[in-house]
Order: C-alpha cells, then sequence, then structure tokens
C-alpha cells in the first residue's frame, strides 16, 4: 500500500523535539511504501547526527518553509499558507497513494492533504494533535467573530471529510464527538514512550549528568519543552523563584527554545535556583533524575491537550 503522509514538521530523534512520527513512520515503511510531505524546518536544528533523517524507506519531498515559535500571527499565517500550497501541489504530482495521513498542527497541514484526497478520490485519515482553530483563537490570535466562525467550519467540514479522525487524547475524543461524529469514526492514539530511548537512562547515566550539572544532591523540577505563549512560562519562573525562598535544594531546570526564552534567561541569572540550558535530543538520561512539568496557559481549550507518560516527558518532549 502507498501512504503519502502531510506533516509540515518532520523530526527525527537527533532533535530536540518529538520524534512520535519518526517512530511511526519506520514502522510503516516496512510493510508499506510510504512518501512524506513536509518541511526542511527542523533539518538543520539536528543536534546529533546519530539518526538519519529519514527512516528506511522512507520518500520524502520537502519544501523550503521557514517556521520559528518566536515568530507573530502574519508570519506564521504566510508559513502555514506556503507549505500548504506547496504540499498540495506535491500530493498531486505523486503516483496515486492508496490513503493519506493528514497531520494537523497546524490546520492547514490537514487541509492540504483533504484537497489532495478529494481531487483524487483517495480516503484520508486525519490526526489531531492539537485543537485548531480552539488553540489559536484561545491565545487571542484570531480576534475577529467572522474570521473564528470560517475557521470552526473548515475545522468541522475537514472531521467530515476524512475517513478516520485519529484524536491523540481522550479530551480531544470527546471534543470530536460533540461535534456530531460517531464514536466508530474515531480512534484516540496517544502518545507512548521509546523504550530503546529509555533504557539508555541507566544509574550511572543518570550519576554523571548530576555530576556535571553540579545537581548532586539536589531535588530536580524539569520543564522540557517549547517557551512558548501557551506554555505559560511566567507562571512557572514565578514558582521556582518562590520555591527557592523556602526550598533550597530545589533546582529548576529549563530546556529549550522560544518566545519566553529571553525571560527564563534574565530569571537564570537573578536566581541560583533556576538553569536555562541547551535543547537535548531524545534527553532519556533524564527519566530518572527529574520532575517533569507541562504547564499551560489557562483556558477550557488547554485541557485537551495530548497527554505524554511521565517517563516519556523525558523522551518526547511536550
Amino acid at each position: 500500500m502507498h501512504i503519502a503522509v502531510f506533516s509540515q514538521y518532520h523530526t527525527n530523534p537527533d532533535c530536540p523535539a518529538t520524534s512520535r512520527h519518526y517512530s511511526l513512520l519506520a514502522h510503516l515503511a516496512k510493510s508499506h511504501r510510504v512518501t512524506l510531505i513536509t518541511t526542511r524546518t527542523w533539518e538543520s536544528q539536528r543536534l546529533t547526527q546519530e539518526y538519519p533523517w529519514l527512516p528506511e524507506g522512507v520518500e520524502m519531498r520537502a519544501a523550503e518553509v521557514p517556521y520559528e515559535n518566536r515568530m507573530g500571527v502574519a508570519r506564521r499565517v504566510l508559513s502555514f499558507g506556503q507549505y500548504a500550497a506547496y504540499a498540495v501541489r506535491e500530493g498531486l504530482k505523486l503516483e496515486r497513494p492508496d490513503v493519506i495521513w493528514g497531520i494537523s498542527t497546524p490546520l492547514t497541514a490537514a487541509w492540504a492533504a483533504a484537497q489532495v484526497a478529494k481531487r483524487r478520490q483517495i480516503p484520508w485519515v486525519f490526526e489531531v494533535q492539537d485543537l485548531w482553530p480552539s488553540f489559536p483563537i484561545a491565545m487571542g490570535a484570531v480576534p475577529t467573530r467572522w474570521a473564528q466562525n470560517r475557521l470552526f467550519a473548515l475545522e468541522k467540514s475537514l472531521y467530515q471529510s476524512a475517513q478516520h479522525i485519529l484524536p491523540l487524547s481522550p479530551d480531544m475524543t470527546r471534543y470530536v464527538q460533540q461535534l456530531g461524529f460517531p464514536t466508530s469514526k474515531i480512534t484516540t492514539v496517544l502518545n507512548g514512550t521509546d523504550l530503546d530511548l529509555a533504557a539508555q537512562a541507566t544509574p550511572a547515566a543518570v550519576a554523571k549528568l548530576q555530576a556535571q550539572l553540579g545537581l548532586t544532591g539536589k531535588q530536580v523540577i524539569l520543564y522540557a519543552g517549547t517557551f512558548g505563549r501557551a506554555n505559560d512560562i511566567p507562571t512557572l519562573v514565578a514558582a521556582a523563584e518562590a520555591l527557592a525562598l523556602v526550598h533550597p535544594q530545589a533546582v529548576w531546570l529549563f530546556m529549550g527554545l522560544g518566545f519566553h526564552e529571553p525571560l527564563v534567561r534574565a530569571a537564570a541569572l537573578r536566581c541560583p535556583a533556576i538553569r536555562l540550558v541547551p535543547p537535548q535530543p531524545g534527553m532519556p538520561y533524564l527519566a530518572g533524575l527529574s520532575w517533569p512539568m507541562l504547564p499551560s496557559y489557562p483556558s477550557s481549550t488547554f485541557p485537551c491537550w495530548t497527554p505524554i507518560p511521565r517517563p516519556s516527558s523525558m523522551i518526547v518532549w511536550p
């Protein structure tokens, strides 16, 4: 079977990002032909070269479309539109797939998958990683009621046209069901843990890392992920500074990049309990070291975020 995958952000375990789809693509490519339509956004951000950029057997068509968490709304919209246009063009030129797998976010990536599926009369599967447009609307990125209604209509039309829907959390599944779609059309597919990566978190590896970072005997609280506006980083920083006054043995590690990096950097300079450390690929050696944190911007939408098992929070970034 030929599977065409529409995903704007491809990563591998060398990147400071989730490697969920890398594992899934590797598994599918063992028994199917897989063509990935993506961008090169993360390729230049590889921190190591331990893994091939693509799993064996996966074909790739990649656009040069820049994207950063620091981008404003207009620049993000341009990036989303550029990828969607590229993905539609490439999807129509592909040797005919048997099924299309469209991955949102952003919603425009799923839209591109749906357009190609409709024109070529191919079934497609819609993987819902975040609830768009609910997510950007809650962040204030879509201020007008007209635009919000248009985006909600687009979202519902994509659910309708998809052969099957794959939300990444039970709350996302409930949200889709509340829109009137039957349970038979929906399968919840949670994030998991890469056991091979987790096995690297040996006691010796953890002890070595503790010594390198000066954390021996410390209670370590880890936030590893994007310093984005949706992650409520200012609240975490405030909590870290407050805790430092009453629990001097606690150390907060902030590992990542994004919009609030200057805020975290400034906090690390004034508060010894806060450490800003460079992003790491995979990070399995932190599994026995830290308490993971998964903050989010206060909104009714954000409880629908994808849950990640505790060990996996060190391996798959939130």
